[in-house]
């Protein structure tokens, strides 16, 4: 459960960004680079050691690119789509 103070600066945090012009991606566009991080040999190699570390995140899909209620899915696929 997330704090109740938490939930206003989420909503201010996006307006800013809106206001600011910055894109927020599609889920189409995360579940793209999910998919793609799950066939890359590399990618899956350090999916793999995550898990044998006991941090399980290969079973995980994206949901929410606002990252309201985002999942470790949701973190990583967002990488490359970031603005510098």
């Amino acid at each position: 459960m997330q704090p109740h103070w938490l939930a206003p600066l989420r909503k201010q945090s996006i307006q800013r960004d809106r206001k600011k012009g910055l894109k927020v991606p599609t889920l189409a566009q995360v579940n793209s680079v999910w998919n793609g991080v799950l066939k890359d040999a590399t990618a899956q190699s350090a999916l793999d050691q995550l898990e044998r570390d006991g941090f399980k995140v290969g079973h995980l899909r994206p949901q929410d690119p606002t990252f309201h209620n985002p999942s470790w899915a949701d973190y990583i696929a967002a990488i490359p789509l970031l603005e510098n």
